[in-house]
């Protein structure tokens, strides 16, 4: 989910509960404003399946975007949330409009009478609400701050997202907050690696989603540490990993849904050429980006005069795309079997060191306990 979509589903979810707290759960601009609600929830889970919102001190998480506390609506939604002990709510797809009605409701209750009752947990079992599910939280002065509260790959992600938004309206794209990201992801793997490898595990995401960018830095990021690279071009690595499809947003959606790496690359992709033209007169690492932004696509074609880091980043693209999918049956293939393929000279000729690189990178991690292979 993009952070537009996030700040209208935090603007709609407020809007519903000040409704019901302010006219009653039974007035016409109640329901008005739940319907709504139940309309653009929908037509966002008809590509996300489940959607989570979760709230800490300083983030609401609305799938992978991350809406500071400072936004208007994210951060009441977020007070409104962790004053009744929630730390996450979990809408399942066959959620129904009247069981929206009851968990809106139930949140517009004041907080000591919904916790009085037993939360929100068991108000919803009362009421017969199966398709929403609540996480609470033990504090109610203040929003709990969840396990990933802190976590470099989300943020790095909701980066992206923004940069991706902005691009798509023609607004300056702010690539000191992309190195921020990087850096601040790189610094947590040398710390702490495992984490960010059960991220990066996690397939259930699109190739066309933020997070598939933020999964590219850190597998070339990772064989780039193997092979020794230095600290700082390993971050303007990661940057361009994390750029390389940013000239997708420049394109109208239809487009968009067709140059992807799972349809078999091709010479007349428009996304590889926008990209590089946005970044051409970047900061922040924007030359390496401009040039891996052109070419991270031809080593799939067959082509080898490209710069070795636009091969790592292909190879890293190639690898998280072709197995990655929001559910088990679209993934083209699993990581040990794309590894696999590679590894035995089949599909896109990428460099045969960075391949045996990587694959190693990834059986070290999967060693270490990251579960590549479920």
């Amino acid at each position: 989910m993009n952070i537009e979509g996030a700040a209208a589903l935090a603007r709609a979810w407020l809007t519903a509960i000040q409704y019901s707290r302010h006219y009653g759960p039974d007035h016409r601009a109640t329901a008005g404003s739940i319907e709504e609600l139940f309309i653009t929830m929908r037509r966002e889970m008809r590509t996300l399946g489940a959607l989570r919102i979760e709230a800490d001190p300083h983030w609401l998480r609305i799938d992978t975007a991350a809406l500071p506390v400072e936004d208007q609506h994210a951060g009441p939604l977020a007070a409104h949330l962790g004053v009744r002990r929630i730390q996450a709510l979990t809408l399942r797809p066959e959620v129904t409009l009247n069981e929206l009605a009851t968990v809106i409701r139930l949140l517009a209750v004041e907080p000591e009478e919904l916790i009085a009752e037993g939360g929100l947990v068991e108000s919803l079992q009362k009421a017969g609400v199966r398709a929403i599910s609540v996480t609470e939280s033990g504090d109610a002065s203040t929003p709990v701050r969840a396990a990933r509260g802190d976590d470099p790959t989300l943020i790095a992600a909701s980066a992206l997202d923004q940069l991706m938004t902005d691009v798509a309206k023609a607004q300056p794209a702010d690539l000191a907050r992309a190195r921020q990201a990087i850096e601040d992801l790189a610094r947590a793997f040398s710390r702490t690696p495992l984490p960010i490898w059960h991220a990066v595990a996690a397939r259930s995401h699109d190739e066309l989603d933020p997070i598939h960018g933020v999964a590219t830095a850190v597998l070339t990021m990772a064989a780039a540490e193997a092979m020794e690279v230095l600290e700082r071009p390993r971050i303007d690595l990661g940057i361009a990993a994390l750029l390389h499809d940013i000239g997708l947003a420049m394109l109208p959606p239809p487009t968009r849904g067709r140059e992807r790496t799972v349809e078999g690359a091709q010479d007349s992709w428009r996304h590889p050429a926008e990209g590089g033209y946005l970044l051409r007169d970047a900061e922040h690492g924007g030359n390496l980006a401009m040039v891996v932004a052109i070419e991270h696509h031809l080593p799939a074609l067959n082509r080898s005069d490209v710069l070795p880091q636009s091969q790592l980043v292909s190879l890293a693209d190639y690898v998280d795309a072709m197995t990655a999918g929001r559910v088990p049956a679209v993934r083209r293939l699993t990581l040990d079997g794309v590894m696999d393929r590679l590894l035995a000279g089949e599909g896109p000729k990428f460099d045969p060191v960075h391949v045996r690189v990587l694959a190693a990178v990834l059986h070290d991690a999967a060693v270490a306990g990251a579960d590549f292979w479920s």
